[in-house]
């Protein structure tokens, strides 16, 4: 479950590296610049100068032609550095906008595919391991799961043939999210003591408190798991806390992709994301801010 921060970090460090490249480039291309238009008025300078002498009228002009030549090919060096930083920033702009593409499909993928499975393998696993279970209430639920997962890769894919439709967006409703978690098979207590002043806020909530029950789900099985949505000053400080996992399950192994696009997702809003193990299970600790009035 632990998820590298240097994931979502990424795309910012790499934006950084750019900009420094571009000033440095910019500093060079006007460094030559400055550097031809010296020449010329020295030059000009020392024609001036030389030129009031009779016996310097055949060094004038050689010194001025040198030092329009030195001036041209300054300018020329300079003309052609900027055409080929011209050109490596239209390539990396069209290549940052690829990788933010890609990113883009795989939080939407990660969000209508990753839950619904962790829900069918919880359900399939738990009928394997707990003598006496309900198998048919179970396939049930994976019917229903895999008819959900088949449906929104289909909205998903609709929306990715036309570029007009906006990307479908995965419920946000943290009701919504723990029922769904329980008719998995989590035992979810939630105790919510606050309210939200911004619905964006709200809908990160939800996604992160999703991306937390599937992550139980993956890796502790049929479990209980505590959410806790409460206050600090400006901010919303939801915890999800699972206990130990359920007797002989083989949790599967996370890429840890949830968790940094939901640290991605947090730190657009100003917030934070903290995943680790407890001596008792699990915990992801958040804080996003939700000051009153106007973000």
């Amino acid at each position: 479950m632990n998820a590298p921060a240097t994931r979502s970090q990424e795309p910012e460090t790499h934006r950084r590296f750019m900009a420094r490249s571009y000033h440095r480039n910019m500093a060079r291309m006007t460094l030559k610049g400055t550097m031809a238009t010296i020449a010329v008025f020295l030059t000009l300078l020392i024609v001036v100068v030389l030129g009031a002498k009779p016996s310097n009228d055949r060094i004038a002009p050689l010194i001025l032609l040198a030092s329009v030549v030195v001036a041209v090919c300054a300018l020329g060096v300079r003309h052609r550095d900027k055409t080929v930083f011209e050109r490596q920033l239209r390539l990396q702009a069209a290549a940052d906008a690829v990788r933010d593409d890609r990113l883009m499909l795989t939080e939407h993928l990660h969000d209508l595919v990753s839950h619904r499975l962790a829900a069918i393998t919880l359900q399939a696993s738990s009928c394997l391991l707990i003598d006496g279970s309900d198998t048919r209430a179970a396939l049930k639920a994976i019917e229903a799961d895999s008819r959900a997962a088949t449906q929104e890769m289909r909205t998903l894919l609709t929306a990715l043939r036309q570029s007009h439709r906006e990307m479908p967006s995965p419920p946000r409703s943290l009701r919504d999210v723990c029922t769904q978690a329980q008719a998995a098979g989590l035992e979810v207590i939630t105790t919510q003591t606050t309210f939200f002043h911004h619905q964006e806020v709200e809908n990160l909530l939800a996604s992160v408190v999703q991306e937390a029950l599937a992550n139980v789900a993956r890796h502790a099985g049929r479990t209980r798991v505590h959410v806790h949505v409460s206050r600090k000053r400006d901010s919303i400080h939801p915890i999800v806390r699972n206990e130990a996992p359920m007797q002989k399950w083989k949790g599967s192994p996370g890429s840890g992709i949830g968790l940094a696009l939901l640290q991605k997702r947090c730190a657009s809003l100003g917030g934070r994301v903290e995943a680790g193990h407890r001596p008792d299970g699990f915990c992801v600790d958040v804080l996003l801010p939700d000051p009153e009035g106007n973000r």
